[in-house]
């Protein structure tokens, strides 16, 4: 009985035979394919991941197939400039140079073992080779925390990403790889503990910040849970004292009434005696005030008018004092009892 599996057809008790298997794909149920032209091929039960490794390569450049290029010898070394290329509407508008000499990385400033120090600072032996790569791997692990990082000598490197408050691993064992690049793209090769690898024990900061944030609001919680306790042990001295007092106050008035009654019940009715006194208190001053206020608004609405009749035009005030003259000839008895009467309006109004 025949079945397939995916590209690859197979028969019962029978090698299988390839039918379009790229050679990379997992076979779940085979482990062995026999493929026409190869014989037995293993299934890769597992693809590995070649990046890290493509890392470490490095590609050699050349000027390629160019014809009529200008050559020059300048300071010992062969150079080449231009050319043809094989499209002749094409030329090459660039210089090349045989540049077979590794730069080599040091690191200059590294942060010491057991410590928060986080900073390196990188240097090169070959002129012109600023721009370095770097890699942090660790350890214990054996596994790589970071790619190729490209840095340069003026920017260094800073690795205090590392503590684990910020993301990073934390506290452990690390070693730095890092490794020159000149201009023409060479990159160091070999690593030494003694120029470019540096292996370190990173421990995290304290974090002072945190701890002083933290003792700052247990000082302060505390001060509050103080100053709550003595508040109310000073309220409950008070009644303690305040139903003493009761208590002899009610023996007194005990011995001298022949009822029988409960001193508690007695404390309970003059304390609310006290609390209405109180608040009749202050329904008296919020009353006070607001006669005070009414007091004030009939000041300022007599002050008005008395501005007002300082602003009588000049024509009555003239008539006013004609009116005046003329009551003052009336004899004395007359115009008392007139003014008196409030007969005469003109009169009245003016006073």
């Amino acid at each position: 009985e025949s079945f397939s599996l995916g590209l690859v057809k197979c028969k019962e008790r029978e090698n299988c035979t390839i039918g379009g298997w790229d050679g990379c794909s997992k076979l779940w149920e085979y482990n062995v394919v026999d493929v026409f032209g190869l014989g037995d091929v293993s299934v890769p039960q597992r693809i590995k991941d070649s990046s890290m490794i493509l890392q470490d390569w490095n590609c050699r450049q050349t000027p390629g197939v160019r014809a009529m290029a200008a050559g020059a010898w300048f300071d010992g070394k062969l150079m080449i400039a231009g050319g043809k290329t094989a499209i002749p509407s094409r030329h090459y508008r660039d210089v090349w140079m045989r540049d077979d000499m590794f730069p080599q990385a040091v690191i200059s400033s590294r942060p010491k073992s057991n410590t928060p120090d986080s900073v390196f600072i990188f240097e090169s032996n070959k002129p012109g080779a600023g721009v370095f790569e770097y890699k942090i791997v660790q350890v214990d692990e054996r596994l790589d925390v970071t790619p190729w990082i490209k840095t340069t000598s003026t920017r260094g490197c800073d690795v205090s990403w590392l503590d684990n408050k910020k993301g990073g691993p934390g506290k452990g064992m690390y070693a730095l790889y890092v490794r020159s690049i000149d201009p023409s793209g060479n990159k160091d090769f070999r690593f030494s503990t003694d120029t470019n690898v540096h292996v370190w024990l990173y421990v995290p900061p304290i974090p002072w910040g945190e701890i002083s944030i933290y003792t700052t609001l247990f000082i302060l919680f505390s001060i509050a849970v103080n100053f709550e306790y003595r508040r109310r042990k000073r309220k409950a001295a008070l009644e303690r004292y305040a139903i003493r007092k009761m208590r002899r106050k009610f023996k007194l008035q005990a011995k001298a009434s022949t009822g029988d009654v409960d001193w508690r019940e007695f404390y309970a009715q003059q304390k609310a005696k006290q609390e209405a006194r109180r608040k009749k208190a202050k329904k008296k001053e919020k009353k006070a005030d607001h006669k005070d206020k009414e007091i004030f608004l009939t000041a300022n609405d007599a002050t008005n008018l008395m501005d007002g009749i300082q602003n009588v035009p000049e024509e009555k005030s003239a008539e006013a004092k004609d009116t005046v003259e003329e009551k003052e000839k009336v004899p004395g008895d007359a115009r008392e009892g007139k003014v008196r009467s409030g007969d005469d309006e003109e009169w009245n109004s003016l006073t």
